[in-house]
């Protein structure tokens, strides 16, 4: 979000770009196209070539993905997994965004069901939540009239009142007022990097978890990519 405000001055963009150069910001955010699209009006002298030069040795994301889930998929069939212990994480690390039942918030969707969906879906739901996205939980960059940048699940409420509802489960009430710019991203709100959070072992255990809830079932949107 803070890349993007940058990109749209010639100040902020040379800004953003020394930033990157220095590796002090990720030069995954080049990848991004409102930034680059931004980065490109600002004009700078040799944006070409520096953005070459800062993206030639990134490796796709789409590449990195497919390998890490087929890691992940040979580990679990192979480990002696705990739904109980998974429970236990789930209740630790997903009730402050998911619920299962009584238990648990309303900020992603609702996982009665969801090992319906079965191992291969499961495993790009949680290590590429940005594949399949529910429109009704996609990521929201609000600006504020006072100038903060605050994301997440942004619902409507009565009237001119929303909620907005970040990563951690935080609630934040604001009037339309109040809202200079809403940007709704193609993004999930789920926050990437699960894998490296968890443990290998944690991991399988949350994923028997998952696989053993099988109650009304939530269907796939897209078939899982191959």
């Amino acid at each position: 979000v803070l890349a993007l405000q940058l990109a749209k001055s010639p100040q902020g963009a040379a800004v953003l770009l020394a930033s990157i150069e220095q590796g002090k910001a990720s030069s995954r955010l080049l990848e991004q196209t409102a930034i680059r699209s931004a980065l490109e009006q600002a004009r700078l002298p040799g944006l070409k070539k520096r953005l070459e030069e800062m993206t030639e040795n990134l490796q796709a994301v789409d590449e990195e993905v497919p390998p890490l889930i087929s890691q992940r998929r040979q580990g679990f069939v192979k480990a002696a997994s705990s739904s109980a212990r998974g429970k236990m994480l789930f209740q630790k690390h997903c009730v402050g965004c998911h619920r299962v039942t009584s238990e648990g918030a309303k900020v992603g969707p609702e996982l009665k069901g969801i090992g319906h969906r079965g191992l291969d879906r499961l495993l790009e739901d949680l290590l590429d939540p940005h594949c399949n996205v529910d429109p009704n939980f996609r990521r929201t960059t609000v600006v504020t009239t006072g100038g903060e940048i605050l994301s997440g699940l942004l619902i409507r409420g009565k009237g001119t009142k929303r909620l907005l509802i970040d990563q951690q489960g935080k609630e934040r009430k604001l009037d339309v007022a109040e809202i200079d710019e809403a940007i709704v991203s193609p993004l999930s709100a789920m926050p990437t990097g699960l894998a490296g959070h968890l443990k290998a072992t944690e991991f399988y255990d949350l994923m028997a978890y998952l696989l053993s809830l099988r109650g009304t079932a939530s269907p796939p949107q897209k078939p899982v990519k191959k």
